[in-house]
């Protein structure tokens, strides 16, 4: 979809010059090509898959339960319940990677190794959502920024090691947001903005696309949902209040491959669990595990050693033999909502700390040591790249003019889901925000975009 930009847009989009023009100019354009940026992140990445050689022993959680079930042939089942029972526990995403290498690679290294490079390379590929974004909302300058803040991103270098959906969960994200707003283009535009080359076909075709990468992005982690669903209500609603009969058509069109596209998975756990489960029953678990009259806010009690239902167990947890995995889901949801009315004030109060601590950084004796003692071996690095994300973002919102309004309203949105979503359960797992981290640094790179022009004035000045 090519959309001509408005007048008032074209100074944003316009290539400016960010060295000097005599013999590095060509050094200068390799370092603002996205292309050159990106090759450099998924070797880095790439490099450190090789380095850290997780794949030779990884740790593949419930996923690897899952997957091995599947291998076997006994369909999508756990143990968490009752024994080899089929389950919702999990999203299928991520099993059925699992299962997919195997069958190519067999077991071993190999399967591993594979599916972490692939990883290396799609969390490189953020480099294009985000430089995309921050051209759209800033200028050329900051989507050269945002693209190298991308490059250096640790969260996006680690989770290509690791065998887990996080990593292409935050994939999912940026690419999903890109996306979306570049479909609210097409659908928005007047005939005289858009090519000749775009034809309400071709519009209708990437609005079934995007719904369709939604869906399977849904299959591996929920949560893209959370912030993608209110998007395109918003969507529609404004086509509506603006009597554009075929753009709301087009974005009920891509809700319905959504569904189209969820919809299988839907109906066999409906016939698994005999009630509605769209993609994954986990709730239940992680509501109890925020709130309970153990409960610390993270997911794991004092020491970060232990789970904190193995800690201190849920009372559903005795009957565990007998109830089934909805059933016993459902239990410890009722188990936490007992505790929330028992004592509303502190459930606020806990719920507020945790959003933060999202927000902010975890005490360290709540940090998971279990499996791995990386989060708290790297805590500086994770507060340290973070810090720099929020700092410049500050910077830019008192230094940059004018604000770009859309920036402004998908970042309240991304704050405002995560903050309930995260505020009603537990926090604790630097991937949990790692999901979303990417929505930040367009700002960032224009806050710290805004402050060259002061450098080069301060460099000038005599001493």
């Amino acid at each position: 979809m090519t959309v001509s930009p408005r007048p008032a847009d074209r100074r944003r989009t316009t290539p400016v010059s960010i060295g000097p023009s005599t013999g590095r100019a060509r050094l200068w354009a390799y370092a603002a090509n996205p292309h050159v940026i990106f090759a450099l992140a998924a070797l880095g990445h790439a490099a450190l898959v090789l380095i850290v050689q997780h794949y030779r022993a990884p740790v593949l959680w419930e996923n690897g339960v899952i997957a091995s079930y599947l291998w076997r042939g006994e369909g999508f089942r756990t143990d968490f319940a009752r024994p080899a029972e089929l389950s919702s526990w999990q999203a299928p995403g991520y099993p059925v990677l699992l299962l997919a290498a195997w069958r190519v690679f067999d077991h071993g290294p190999a399967p591993y190794l594979a599916l972490s490079l692939v990883q290396a390379v799609a969390l490189a590929s953020i480099v294009y959502p985000v430089s995309g974004l921050a051209a759209r909302w800033f200028d050329d300058r900051t989507r050269i920024a945002a693209a190298w803040l991308t490059l250096l991103m640790p969260l996006y270098a680690w989770y290509s090691t690791r065998l887990h959906q996080a990593g292409l969960a935050m994939v999912a994200h940026a690419w999903l947001l890109f996306l979306w707003l570049r479909l609210r283009d097409g659908l928005t535009a007047s005939p005289t903005t858009v090519s000749a080359r775009v034809t309400p076909a071709r519009v209708t075709i990437r609005a079934a696309a995007t719904g369709a990468l939604t869906g399977l992005a849904a299959l591996l982690q929920p949560t893209v949902l959370g912030v993608l669903a209110p998007l395109g209500v918003w969507q529609l609603a404004s086509a509506l209040r603006r009597r554009d009969r075929r753009a709301a058509a087009r974005w009920l069109f891509c809700a319905g491959c959504v569904l189209l596209v969820l919809l299988p998975w839907t109906i066999r756990n409906y016939r698994v669990h005999h009630t509605l489960v769209p993609i994954r029953n986990n709730f239940g678990k992680e509501f109890w595990m925020g709130n309970n009259p153990h409960a610390t806010g993270a997911g794991f009690a004092a020491g970060g050693r232990e789970e904190i239902t193995i800690a201190h167990p849920p009372r559903a947890f005795g009957r565990r033999p007998a109830l089934s995995e909805m059933a016993l889901m459902d239990a410890m949801l009722a188990e936490g909502w007992d505790d929330v009315r028992a004592d509303p004030a502190a459930f606020v109060g806990r719920t507020l700390r945790k959003i933060g601590w999202f927000w902010t950084v975890l005490p360290r004796d709540l940090v998971r040591t279990v499996a791995g003692d990386e989060a708290v071996r790297y805590r500086g690095v994770y507060v340290g790249y973070w810090t720099l994300i929020v700092a410049a973002g500050a910077i830019a919102l008192v230094r940059v003019r004018p604000l770009p309004r859309e920036s402004l309203a998908v970042l309240a949105l991304y704050i405002t889901v995560y903050s309930l979503l995260y505020g009603v359960t537990h926090v604790g797992q630097v991937r949990y925000r790692g999901e979303i981290e990417f929505v930040f640094l367009p700002l960032a790179a224009a806050g710290l975009v805004s402050l060259l022009p002061a450098a080069r004035a301060g460099r000038r000045e005599p001493a």
